[in-house]
């Protein structure tokens, strides 16, 4: 009887945590293309991920990286934290995001232009996008929030890593 109960529950509803990295290369930030598949919108990220339970937030990093794109990063710095509450594919979404500056631990990785997803056939290749491009506000860059959050570090980035 309790198993049928607990069977016939609505699953509930959670808060997610993921980790993005910002990795800068001058002016530009090296993000995937989003396109939601029901209403169109597109968006841009950083790469990251969920946080796993008992792993550490530079640890998610660093394991989602060479997942998504096969390449190793040195995490740099916290930048700060963006509670994202949004709409994705019909569906409400909350996520806690934690965003950290990065960078590759080969400097000759900057040279490329992009990167081929490995993780997955829905997701675009990564590439350099200059902030420019996402939009007045960066209403193009997601989390909402996050454009805002780098453009107030007072950190330049050498355009030839």
């Amino acid at each position: 009887m309790n198993s049928q109960l607990a069977m016939s529950k609505p699953k509930k509803k959670r808060v997610r945590v993921i980790v993005i990295a910002a990795i800068r290369k001058g002016k530009s930030l090296l993000v995937s293309k989003i396109v939601d598949r029901i209403s169109g919108e597109v968006v841009y990220r950083p790469l990251g991920g969920a946080v796993e339970f008992g792993e550490r937030c530079a640890d998610t990093l660093k394991r989602e990286l060479l997942e998504e794109i096969g390449v190793e990063i040195s995490v740099t710095r916290y930048c700060g934290l963006i509670e994202n509450i949004f709409e994705f594919e019909g569906k409400k979404r909350h996520e806690i995001v934690i965003v950290y500056s990065a960078d590759f631990t080969d400097p000759k990785l900057f040279l490329n232009s992009c990167f081929k997803r490995l993780d997955s056939d829905m997701l675009l290749n990564a590439e350099w996008l200059s902030f420019d491009q996402f939009g007045k506000d960066g209403e193009k860059l997601a989390p909402k929030g996050l454009y805002q959050l780098l453009m107030t570090e007072d950190i330049t980035y050498p355009d030839n890593r």
